[in-house]
């Protein structure tokens, strides 16, 4: 119980240690520049999404404004039908 067995084990020459190569500088920088490039792209996202809101709320409550209007003018055009429709019916059935 006390002896450990050793296990062969052999790694695929890709997945080694072996520093990466002599161009290892190269790739990081390239590396380094493509993220910069996604921070900038992620950011400009954010700022579209930002204005895109804003445009949004500002169409919204205008929308709101319109219909405010409209039910207005709809609950007037129903008051002023229900008058005409009483009106017609004291005049029929109040002689």
């Amino acid at each position: 119980m006390g002896e450990l067995m050793q296990l062969p084990c052999s790694i695929p020459e890709k997945f080694s240690s072996s520093g990466g190569g002599g161009n290892m500088e190269a790739r990081v920088a390239k590396l380094e520049s493509d993220v910069e490039h996604i921070k900038t792209d992620a950011s400009d996202i954010k700022t579209d999404i930002r204005d895109l809101a804003k445009e949004l709320r500002s169409d919204i409550r205008d929308m709101r404004k319109d219909h405010r209007s409209d039910f207005r003018i709809l609950i007037g055009f129903h008051i002023t039908t229900l008058v005409c429709l009483i009106g017609l019916l004291v005049k029929i059935f109040g002689k």
